[in-house]
């Protein structure tokens, strides 16, 4: 197993304008924030909203376009060396890049309460996000996954204080703690996998399907709805 960088922090994604006039999200504001004191490159001829850093300063994020989206097996290797790997806001409350996290062992850092079914600011209610609070998160399987013991940090306090923000949450994040989360994300690894190979013809399945109904199960059971 790749050896992983010590509070290396990854990151590539779409600009998701859309989410900016729906919900107040900023992506491009939130890694730029991360980035105003590091060597940056901003293509201003093709999309000025592509970005991409990588430097020796533990950090490597891209927001990127169709035309300059990472390969796929260079951004699977960052997600297996990477400490953490950022879970930023976006135009749905649906996450590729969590779901490639846990897959990949990178410790996934929320920035802001999205998922957690909250909105604070710079969030605001629009088309794509669901306020559903405290009680009904977006995050999956609940029932399996102690989410509040993963990384969460303030969109607020990235777009205020850059790294510095994360800075603070590593201090609180010690290599026994990364240890435990790891082992969790190793248990339900296969929760996030719906099947290898062809996706028509292979027989060999994850356990997305089940954790799915389980988790919905679970949720039935939580308000009374069948005991």
């Amino acid at each position: 197993r790749k050896q992983r960088l010590e509070n290396f922090v990854f990151y590539a994604g779409d600009a998701r304008k859309n989410a900016e006039a729906w919900a107040g999200c900023f992506r491009t504001k939130l890694i730029s924030s991360l980035l105003q004191t590091n060597r940056t490159h901003q293509d201003n001829h093709n999309n000025r909203d592509n970005i991409s850093s990588m430097d020796n300063n533990n950090m490597e994020l891209h927001i990127v376009s169709k035309d300059s989206r990472l390969n796929q097996t260079v951004y699977n290797e960052r997600m297996r060396s990477s400490d953490y790997c950022l879970i930023l806001c976006g135009d749905t409350p649906t996450s590729r890049s969590l779901t490639s996290a846990m897959i990949g062992g990178c410790i996934p850092i929320r920035v802001g309460s999205r998922l957690r079914g909250l909105c604070e600011p710079p969030c605001h209610k629009g088309y794509g996000w669901t306020v559903t609070g405290g009680k009904y998160p977006h995050l999956p399987f609940a029932d399996r996954i102690p989410w509040q013991n993963f990384p969460e940090v303030k969109e607020e306090d990235v777009l205020q204080e850059g790294k510095q923000a994360l800075q603070k949450m590593f201090e609180k994040y010690t290599i026994e703690k990364k240890t435990r989360l790891r082992s969790i994300m190793d248990q339900v690894r296969s929760g996030w996998i719906y099947g290898w190979g062809d996706p028509v013809t292979s027989e060999k399945f994850g356990d997305a399907a089940m954790y799915v109904w389980e988790s919905f199960e679970a949720a039935l059971r939580t308000d009374n709805i069948i005991s």
